[in-house]
């Protein structure tokens, strides 16, 4: 009885300690999504305008799907 005891307060410690590390891993990495997606964001807005050549209509939509884009980074946390 005693054994079982030590054993089940063993491993509801060791499962309270894998769910801390998960939660935080979990954290950073909401953290860190924004950072990325908002690179890809930027990315994606330079090619686009880049390929527009001189056309302003055609950066401006770039730069509108670039702040749609980065709004949507925001939404994800």
């Amino acid at each position: 009885m005693r054994g079982t005891l030590m054993l089940v307060l063993f491993l509801s410690g060791t499962a309270s300690s894998e769910a801390a590390s998960l939660l935080e891993r979990r954290q950073v990495a909401q953290r860190e999504v924004p950072t990325e997606c908002v690179a890809t964001c930027n990315s994606a807005n330079y090619s686009c305008a880049t390929n527009c050549g001189l056309s302003g209509a055609c950066v401006a939509q770039c730069t509108a799907e670039a702040a749609a884009c980065k709004n949507r980074c925001g939404e994800r946390k």
